[in-house]
């Protein structure tokens, strides 16, 4: 099936810091069910932007368990098209087209028996943790909440008198640190160390979001802290390369029939009923190389981070990035996330309709 975009109406633009901006949405009447939200999902927005189309995914910063607006926040990035149309261009009472909520970065915890939740944050990557912030807090999930937010400097604190309110109203729950890098250096291992061991470790879920290596280093740390892989859970939004990357130590391989390896020449893929053959190259991932040819699969975050482009590897050699949102049960069926695959062989078949 097609996605389905539906239209938002942004009825309050606020900037939270000189380059990032919230924006709060109203759902019409009639699609308010599809737009029932979990805690620190995304929404993906589609633009068309000089007559080219453009689809950029944003976490949700609003909670569901708190009366508020559906809400984004975006950061603006160099050179970035669409931040800065959203930043520059976008006002209120405009609408943007968006599929439903979608993510999985955030589950209600099985047992809440003394837990502590420990947030990690760099940058925009704020927004899905103040999500869960705001969740935990209201919903008493936790026993304390920590946030480590590391910025560059106050002006680019993002959400500063709703964090400073909160910490006021919850002063014996909710605690934050602020990492300035300016002023102190970036987190690392040692200040890192230093601390995990002022926090409960073994009784605690930690989330962490910001750039891949910030998140690398935490999880490793906590890993050696001994804290349960399960209890570590990370959100990454990542821009996928123009040109085909190599596999690394964090790729999958897939291989349908044994293939060798070989230069990719055809793409052939069952989709809505039908089969399509298009030309097949190692620049460009299995999805943007059907978008680019005009059809329209199933996509959404194009990150890795939800299952929409997945499809089944019926033929050929491919390398996912890395391992994402799959769990073991995907691997072995040859499931497969379109927006992150690459071939490695001359023919490759997918199928998005038998998964």
């Amino acid at each position: 099936m097609p996605v389905q975009y539906y239209p938002l109406k942004v009825i309050k633009k606020e900037f939270e810091t000189e380059k990032t901006c919230s924006f709060y949405f109203e759902v019409p009447e009639q699609h308010k069910a599809l737009f029932t939200y979990k805690t620190a999902q995304f929404l993906t927005f589609r633009f068309l932007i000089e007559g080219k189309e453009y689809v950029r995914s944003y976490s949700i910063a609003s909670s569901p368990f708190l009366e508020e607006s559906l809400r984004t926040t975006v950061g603006q990035v160099k050179d970035g098209i669409v931040s800065n149309y959203l930043l520059s261009h976008i006002k209120e009472g405009d609408q943007i087209e968006s599929q439903a909520p979608l993510g999985e970065f955030f589950q209600l915890p099985k047992s809440l028996k003394s837990k502590d939740f420990i947030l990690f944050s760099a940058g925009i990557g704020i927004t899905p943790l103040f999500s869960i912030l705001k969740t935990a807090l209201s919903a008493h999930l936790a026993n304390k909440v920590y946030l480590i937010f590391s910025i560059s400097n106050l002006n680019h604190w993002i959400y500063q008198k709703e964090l400073k309110l909160l910490e006021e109203q919850f002063k014996e729950q909710l605690i934050i640190k602020l990492i300035l890098s300016q002023k102190e250096g970036r987190l690392d291992n040692k200040k890192l160390q230093q601390i995990l061991e002022t926090l409960n470790l073994k009784e605690s879920l930690f989330y962490l979001c910001g750039p891949k290596d910030y998140m690398k280093m935490i999880s490793e740390c906590l890993l050696k802290s001994e804290v349960k892989k399960e209890h570590i859970h990370t959100e990454d939004f990542k821009i996928i390369p123009q040109r085909g990357p190599k596999p690394d130590e964090n790729s999958v391989f897939f291989n349908a029939n044994q293939a060798p390896s070989a230069e990719p020449k055809i793409l052939k893929t069952t989709l809505n009923g039908e089969i399509l053959e298009i030309p097949l190259n190692r620049e460009k991932s299995l999805l943007e190389q059907l978008i680019d040819q005009g059809y329209n699969p199933p996509f959404s975050c194009t990150s890795g981070s939800c299952m929409t482009c997945m499809a089944k590897l019926k033929e050929g050699k491919v390398f996912q990035l890395e391992e994402g949102i799959l769990d073991e049960e995907n691997i072995k069926n040859l499931e497969i996330l379109t927006c992150q695959c690459y071939p490695l062989s001359e023919t490759v078949s997918i199928d998005y309709d038998n998964l």
